[in-house]
């Protein structure tokens, strides 16, 4: 076999094909198309007949007799039977005419015997000494004769010429010129073609055997790896090269019945850098490489399918005993119990079993073959690309982060825009209105100009005369409030009083003796408690106006808070939130006693050091006016924020859920598609030509049942939504915010918004009745936000409006009735719809894994009649051994080649497998592609050398 590989042998023994198989390689000639006649090299075997050249004699012959000479001139053209029965069918006189042309032909080119090489020629050529370039060229000639003369002239160069050529390839068995030699591309395309078309004969058995034995015995003798020539003639630029390398690896591998041989010869390869040159050779556009690569990806897929469905669920099992009794089992334990520590993290794990998988897997396969260095602690491993895909899934996480970082943002700034919108539209009406309001004032001033004119006239000469009368003594401090001159009228009191009659300057001297500002020192208050009493022993003090328990419980609360009473007292006038939190003020106004009793303990200061410390800070309390009012409108101040934080994202949810409704263009194609579908199955009916249907009507689309009560009309519906109408599938994402209006009751919005208005209306008018501040601290009314708060509550009653309005255009949209057919109830029916409808989806998905997953079963049991007609296409490869004349050998092994058909092997019927099997096939497939080192199988000593 080893002769294969020499370049001369390579056309010698395509001859011997040619001349023992007569007409089997005719397919290979080299046909040159011709613009003159008829080639002159055609040498007619019916010579030894003696016939006129004219025509018209074959007129006198019989029709048998034509028929007779048409059969030897099909005989002599080497025709196969295919093409022969089209001209058999044809009329007696095209035969004729065939016949004539034919003898013509066949007559101008013997008397053109000076320019074409007979057979015998050729027999002396080769019995001469000649050289290697000689020979060589010789040899190409007689091919080209083989090739393009008839069959009578091969059969005239007979035995003696077949003789010749199997002396000349004994003789070149010893010469190690190889013919699988990158260097010579044109010669080692048609070398590993040809080796190619010899692995796939069926007779003589192992054929592909006997190659790889050849292949390994030359290797060995150039001191390479055995594959290196085909790994070398894959990186040439020559494609019809790559693409003959890629037939010979193919043929090798497919021929083997063995798993683990078909592995061993991958994993060889993939060693040597095939992996590499694969990945380069997909980026070439070329059908006959494409062809090899895939009939290469293919079998390596089946046969990483077969490895891993061998040991099916028992490999844990397989895995112990391997190592059960050995020295081995103390590491398997250790490594076992490192497994366990890893961290109980979703995200983190499968990034901890990912990065151990890789090292383990560089571990085991390594790429040179060899073990690894045992003794060394320190292996090298290559798990940067690994990390890299870890840093990237971290910038993902980011990523999401990030994306609900900004769909938050998204909300806020939704619920802006629509207190914008409904602010907008509030200014608008109030500009007009003002505008309104501005053109009345304007001519009611024009009129009153005139007279406040006259009148000031009059004023200012008062006011002057009054003002050089007016005495402004030092030092003396009268409390009145002085009238403005712009507030007088003619018809005032003061316009007309007369008081300079009273004028004297006794009075005003006594008015300042008497009135006049002093400092007054201020005594210093004893404290209720010296250092005296502190000594004395604390007595139990009786309650006077508290009963016991409110008494307990307001002692309770006073120690949990432990502030001064004063304090608190101060805290509740200057309205000082950061003492007073929500919690202090409910349980103040829960435990703080009646106005009635406050006004008993207010008569009571005087006995303040024999009160009790509850009705203590009850005289304390008693001293702020209106107390409980002040304390509601303080917790209404503090719960304001909450309240308003709580109406206000559900008024937005709804608003923009019937947005997102009417914007819905997916939403829109479903609810047609159901339309189309109802009528139709309601076709006959009186439902059957309905113009639309209620959108309640969708949550009940699961309780109709097929006919093998196997599916729903929604799982129906998801399936033609996501086989035929893709674009539909995207309504899911658009329902942002129906599921957050599913939980919004609008009683309970409309209930909430009524108590804050009253709420706020208590307030304004608790402020009309309020007492002026009591000192300076008393900061109430200063701090009170009933106007801030009314604008919140106009503004929040307006979204609310405009939600109320956005859900009856909803309503009339999809006609329905709002009043009967609440906003959670709507919106909760759709977001129910939209749960079972993913939930569809995923039921079809399982449901179609479930059906693949029997029809492959169903394709196991009909293994043995797929493997009789695999055997039968098989058969039909040429077999070099048939005693008939069948002809195209060549070309049917090298059209079986390029096609792909020859790859195809016997195969045993595949297990089902389990579910984790095939959950693990597909993430291994999507993750590293077709070509992985776990597809190529274990290193080379891992497995026999074949």
């Amino acid at each position: 076999m080893s002769c294969l590989l020499n370049p001369t042998s390579t056309y010698i023994l395509y001859m011997l094909y040619k001349i023992n198989n007569l007409e089997r390689f005719t397919s290979m000639r080299m046909k040159k198309e011709k613009t003159g006649q008829l080639s002159s090299q055609r040498h007619s075997s019916a010579s030894n007949y003696e016939m006129n050249s004219q025509s018209s004699m074959l007129q006198d012959h019989s029709d048998e007799y034509i028929l007779e000479l048409f059969e030897k001139m099909l005989v002599d053209m080497n025709l196969n039977e295919e093409k022969q029965q089209p001209l058999r069918e044809k009329d007696i006189m095209i035969k004729r005419e065939m016949v004539s042309q034919y003898l013509h032909t066949s007559k101008t080119g013997q008397n053109q015997k000076e320019s074409t090489k007979s057979a015998v020629m050729y027999i002396q050529e080769l019995k001469s000494d000649y050289r290697d370039s000689q020979l060589l060229s010789c040899l190409e000639s007689l091919r080209v004769s083989l090739n393009n003369n008839p069959v009578s002239w091969v059969q005239n160069f007979g035995d003696d010429g077949l003789a010749l050529l199997l002396t000349l390839l004994k003789r070149l068995q010893e010469d190690k010129d190889e013919a699988i030699n990158p260097k010579v591309p044109h010669m080692m395309v048609d070398a590993v073609r040809l080796l190619s078309a010899i692995c796939i004969l069926e007779q003589p058995e192992n054929l592909h055997e006997r190659v790889l034995e050849a292949i390994t015995e030359e290797a060995e003798k150039q001191d390479i790896e055995r594959f290196q020539p085909l790994i070398t003639g894959m990186s040439n630029h020559n494609i019809a090269l790559k693409g003959g390398c890629m037939q010979l690896i193919n043929a090798l591998i497919s021929r083997g019945e063995e798993l683990d041989f078909r592995i061993h010869i991958r994993s060889e390869l993939q060693r040597l850098g095939l992996r590499k040159l694969l990945g380069e050779v997909k980026s070439i556009e070329n059908e006959e490489l494409r062809v090899q690569l895939t009939v290469f990806e293919e079998q390596a897929e089946d046969d990483s399918y077969d490895l891993k469905a061998r040991l099916e669920d028992v490999l844990f099992e397989i895995l112990v005993n391997t190592v059960k009794d050995s020295k081995a089992e103390n590491h398997f334990l250790s490594l076992m119990q490192h497994l366990l520590l890893i961290r109980n993290d979703y995200l983190a794990r499968p990034q901890y079993y990912k990065l151990i998988d890789e090292c383990i897997a560089q571990i085991v396969l390594h790429k040179n073959g060899a073990d690894p260095d045992f003794k060394c602690r320190n292996l090298s491993l290559n798990i940067e690309a690994l990390i890299d895909n870890m840093v990237d899934q971290t910038k993902v996480e980011a990523s999401e982060a990030k994306a609900n970082e900004l769909g938050k943002k998204l909300d806020s700034e939704l619920t802006a825009r629509h207190e914008l919108q409904v602010e907008l539209k509030k200014l608008e009406g109030d500009y007009e209105h003002k505008l309104q309001d501005l053109s009345q004032e304007k001519e009611q001033l024009a009129c009153l100009r005139v007279e406040k004119e006259k009148e000031n006239q009059g004023l200012q000469q008062q006011l002057r005369r009054l003002q050089q009368q007016v005495h402004t003594p030092s030092n003396v401090v009268f409390c009145v409030i002085p009238t403005r001159t712009e507030d007088l009228s003619e018809d005032s009191f003061w316009t007309h009083s007369k008081e300079d009659k009273f004028e004297n300057n006794e009075l005003f001297a006594k008015l300042t003796l008497a009135f006049s500002s002093q400092t007054k020192s201020k005594s210093k208050k004893e404290q209720p408690g010296t250092d005296e009493k502190q000594q004395q022993k604390k007595k139990v003090k009786e309650l006077k106006v508290l009963d016991a328990k409110t008494s307990q419980n307001l002692s309770i609360f006073l120690g949990s808070f432990r502030l001064p009473y004063e304090e608190i007292k101060t805290a509740i006038l200057e309205v000082n939130e950061k003492i007073l939190t929500e919690s202090m003020v409910q349980n103040l106004i829960k435990q703080l006693p009646n106005q009635e009793k406050l006004d008993i303990l207010s008569e009571m200061k005087d006995e303040y050091n024999d009160l009790a410390e509850s009705e203590q800070f009850g005289v304390v309390m008693s001293g702020v006016k209106r107390l409980m009012p002040r304390l509601q409108a303080i917790l209404f101040k503090l719960q304001f924020e909450e309240q308003l934080n709580n109406i206000k994202p559900d008024v937005v949810s709804v608003t923009a859920a019937c947005e997102e409704l009417r914007k819905s263009e997916s939403f829109a194609m479903l609810l047609e598609l159901i339309l189309i579908v109802g009528n139709y199955m309601n076709s006959g009916s009186r439902n059957g030509k309905a113009f639309g249907f209620s959108i309640t009507y969708l949550s009940k689309l699961r309780d109709t049942k097929s006919a093998d009560l196997k599916q729903t009309l929604l799982h129906f519906l998801a399936e033609a939504c996501q086989e035929e109408h893709p674009q539909i599938m995207s309504f899911t994402d658009e329902f942002i915010h129906v599921e957050k209006a599913s939980r919004v009751s609008a009683e309970t919005l409309q209930k909430n918004l009524e108590l804050m208005g009253r709420q706020i209306k208590n307030m304004e008018k608790d402020l009309e009745t309020f007492p002026p501040p009591q000192n300076d601290k008393d900061l109430f009314v200063e701090k009170l936000f009933v106007g801030t708060a009314r604008e919140q509550h106009e503004k929040l009653d307006l979204l609310h409006k405009n939600m109320e309005k956005q859900y009856t255009d909803l309503g009339k949209f999809f006609v329905f009735d709002p009043r009967k057919i609440s906003a959670e109830e709507f919106f909760g029916e759709l977001n129910n719809f939209k749960t079972m409808f993913l939930q569809a989806v995923k039921d079809n998905q399982k449901r179609k894994e479930a059906e693949e997953k029997i029809k492959r079963a169903k394709l196991a049991r009909e293994k043995a009649e797929k493997e009789k007609e695999e055997k039968l296409k098989r058969s039909k490869l040429p077999d070099m051994n048939t005693g008939d004349d069948e002809t195209g050998i060549m070309d049917g092994l090298l059209e079986a080649l390029q096609s792909g058909a020859a790859f195809k092997r016997k195969r045993g019927p595949r297990q089902a497998g389990t579910q984790w099997q095939k959950t693990l096939a597909h993430r291994h497939k999507q993750e590293t592609g077709l070509l992985h080192e776990e597809k190529w199988g274990p290193s080379e000593d891992s497995v026999s050398h074949p």
